[in-house]
Order: structure tokens, then sequence, then C-alpha cells
């Protein structure tokens, strides 16, 4: 499951603490980098989005591509930004929509 925004674990910019907040944070969950199968499926769906006028931000692009090539399931209270991406396969975590 991935975990983003108001629903996953915040470290406030600017804090000292950042560092070990950082560590505590990959302590406790899995960090998934930006690999290869994640920037082809990116790709793939940029190209099929701006050829129908729907490009997303890169970012969300980027989280969405990450959950849909690890068949994972996105946690998000923003589904507006991301329900694009579900033909292409993302699966949400509905729980969050109650």
């Amino acid at each position: 499951m991935l975990c983003f925004g108001n629903h996953g674990l915040r470290v406030h910019q600017g804090r000292a603490d950042f560092p070990r907040a950082k560590n505590l944070l990959e302590d406790l969950v899995g960090i998934i980098g930006l690999d290869n199968e994640v920037i082809v499926k990116a790709t793939e769906i940029w190209r099929r989005l701006k050829k129908e006028g729907q490009v997303i931000d890169d970012g969300d692009l980027l989280i969405g591509a990450t959950a849909i090539a690890y068949d994972l399931y996105l946690y998000t209270g923003n589904f507006k930004h991301f329900e694009r991406l579900r033909p292409f396969g993302l699966k949400f975590y509905e729980s969050v929509r109650q």
C-alpha cells in the first residue's frame, strides 16, 4: 500500500529533526525507488493521456505508475488527481473514501 497526503505520515519541512524522521520512516516502511519498470509504465500512461488531452502532474503520474507497476493499492484522500489512472490498472484502498 502506498500512503501519501493527509492520510500518510507527514514530516514538516524545515524541522531540525528531519533526518531522524526520514530514518524512522524508512525503518517503518519499505521504500520503492524509481526503477525502469515504473518509468516505462509512467511513459506509457503519459503518452496515452497526452493524446487524450488529459495529462496529469508528473508527481501524481509517478506515484500512480509505481502503484500500478508493483500491483499496490493507493491510499489517498485526493482521488480527483488519480481517478484517470484507474483504466491503467490503478487500484485504490477504498476505506479512505468513507
